[in-house]
């Protein structure tokens, strides 16, 4: 009998994004990037541009930038690439990003007696008492309603940004209500009125509006619940209402609002969406007269110290931050004043070793061994010197 023999002819269509085992090897499906000759497989690597504190480093794989702590964007290379600016990268305080929907409203009518503000809490870092934070600016996401079309900052004839104490949950002060001039009262620690060309605005999402606003010259302690408030100023007839846009989160207190027939109260499930820039700063930690900063004040080194800081051979050698002067030298000012690298400095300097002067600290930030006129603190006197010191007037 002819056994007839069937062949049975497979075809296996091996797609690019199914890959068989072979020799005990499972390969991962292919990507886009990937080449594929005589049976080799060459892995190319999705590339992008990383950037790190505005700055585009490097291009790479995504891992390694995010490993670096960087924001990876895929397709894009450095130096080209120009990396998105982050408006909270100095932000001592973030209250969170918006999700883009929804609004508290805040917002002062100067003509309508119109005028609600919303306020939310918030706690800056540092040790309690002790540490000061530099406030820079805010930084704060807004939408509108109520007006065909809608408003957009470029209606608004100013913003108002307020800072409050806490009175037991509670902002301690409010807008009075229907002034054209948009002030506050109460128990306020910060209020400043900011005219069109004095804060920037750019839309992120649709109908998503992020202010952006310089604070110089405010200084807040550590550990201390304060209330942020910042009401655009905008007519209503025409255009409609503003409102912060919430966040989706909620930290400490629930935002309140206060309004021209209402007083503070809860509004809201989430926390509105704002973040605050600026720089902490330990307390000014020195001893009065110890130029050189070794923790000896009044010595012969100390002296010399001070003569070489004054004509400018050497810099001061302990600076701190003292508002309302800055970054202050304070172990080139023995006199007191609160002005470093004077005359009067050295001679008060000379005087305190010779035993015939007592130094003291710039009264803003007396240091931590603060030497008062006419007390039981006298300086330390060089040795064998005897005490002559006399009562300094400040």
């Amino acid at each position: 009998m002819k056994r007839i023999l069937h062949v049975i002819l497979i075809v296996i269509f091996v797609s690019p994004l199914v890959m068989a085992q072979s020799n005990g090897i499972v390969f991962e499906p292919l990507d886009g990037d990937d080449d594929v000759r005589d049976g080799i497989v060459t892995r190319n690597p999705t590339m992008g541009a990383c950037c790190i504190d505005n700055a585009c480093e490097f291009t790479s794989e995504e891992q390694p930038c995010l490993d670096a702590g960087g924001t990876w964007y895929e397709g894009e290379t450095c130096p080209e690439f120009e990396c998105p600016i982050d408006p909270c990268l100095d932000a001592v305080w973030h209250n969170g990003l918006p999700p883009a929907y929804g609004a508290y409203a805040s917002q002062c009518d100067p003509v309508y007696p119109f005028s609600i503000a919303t306020a939310d809490d918030f706690i800056l870092p540092g040790e309690p008492g002790q540490d000061l934070i530099e406030i820079t600016g805010v930084v704060a996401w807004f939408s509108h309603w109520n007006a065909d079309p809608l408003a957009t900052p470029a209606d608004y004839d100013g913003v108002t940004v307020t800072i409050y104490n806490d009175a037991g949950g509670e902002p301690g002060g409010h807008p009075i209500d229907g002034d054209p001039d948009c002030a506050v009262v109460g128990d306020y620690v910060f209020h400043e009125y900011y005219q069109p060309d004095q804060f920037d605005y750019l839309e992120e999402f649709i109908g998503v509006w992020r202010l952006s606003i310089e604070i110089p010259d405010l200084t807040l302690n550590s550990g201390i619940t304060y209330w942020l408030s910042i009401e655009p100023v905008m007519l209503f007839d025409p255009f409609g209402q503003s409102g912060n846009t919430p966040t989706d989160q909620q930290t400490g207190s629930l935002p309140v609002q206060y309004g021209q027939f209402m007083e503070w109260g809860p509004v809201g499930d989430f926390d509105i969406s704002f973040c605050i820039n600026g720089a902490l700063h330990p307390p000014c930690d020195y001893i009065p007269g110890d130029c050189d900063h070794n923790g000896v004040p009044l010595e012969l080194g100390d002296v010399v110290a001070l003569i070489s800081n004054y004509r400018n051979i050497l810099p001061p050698y302990y600076i701190c931050y003292c508002p309302p002067h800055g970054d202050y030298a304070a172990s080139a000012d023995p006199n007191g004043n609160c002005v470093a690298f004077e005359l009067s400095d050295v001679v008060a300097e000379i005087d305190a070793y010779r035993g015939l002067y007592t130094v003291s600290g710039c009264e803003d930030c007396p240091g931590s061994d603060r030497l008062l006129p006419g007390g039981d603190d006298q300086p330390i006197l060089a040795p064998l010197l005897k005490s002559k010191a006399k009562d300094k007037t400040e």
